[in-house]
């Protein structure tokens, strides 16, 4: 059955780096092999806030290397908080600590998040071998299948 479609009124309030390290793949004894792609993990979560009528989005991104060894290459934890305008109408409160985020809300947030630490890596990121890597594009559906198990 599809989801109640409702217009949920939001903007970007903050957008935030919360942790950024990189490594240097000559610390690790790297060979170009190892870093010349990379295994990228991507986890998230959720902070709701009925207060301030806001949902954080903490985004955690960690660029490995493409072996079995999988050494941290770097990694961006970000935060971006969107304030929901018609809060109380649009996010339903099922018991003291968890909240009904419809889906196709919840896509357009990490849609929005992936795109922004998209945005991020690229200034942030300072070793000259790692800058031709990617934060892939990805299904913000999987994720969110990913935490509904």
């Amino acid at each position: 059955m599809a989801e109640n479609l409702k217009k949920i009124e939001y903007k970007i309030e903050k957008v935030e780096v919360l942790k950024f390290y990189e490594n240097n793949p000559e610390d690790y004894k790297l060979e170009k092999s190892q870093y010349s792609s990379s295994d990228v993990d991507i986890g998230f979560g959720l902070r709701v806030n009925d207060v301030n009528e806001t949902i954080d989005i903490i985004l955690s991104t960690v660029f490995n290397s493409n072996d079995e060894k999988k050494i941290k290459l770097f990694s961006l934890d970000s935060l971006f908080r969107f304030k929901i305008l018609n809060f109380k109408s649009s996010i339903v409160k099922t018991d003291k600590n968890n909240y009904k985020i419809p889906d196709n809300f919840l896509y357009i947030m990490l849609e929005t998040s992936l795109s922004g630490a998209r945005g991020m890596i690229v200034p942030l990121v300072t070793i000259p071998e790692y800058k031709h890597l990617l934060l892939p594009l990805i299904n913000p559906m999987n994720l969110i299948k990913r935490i509904k198990k």
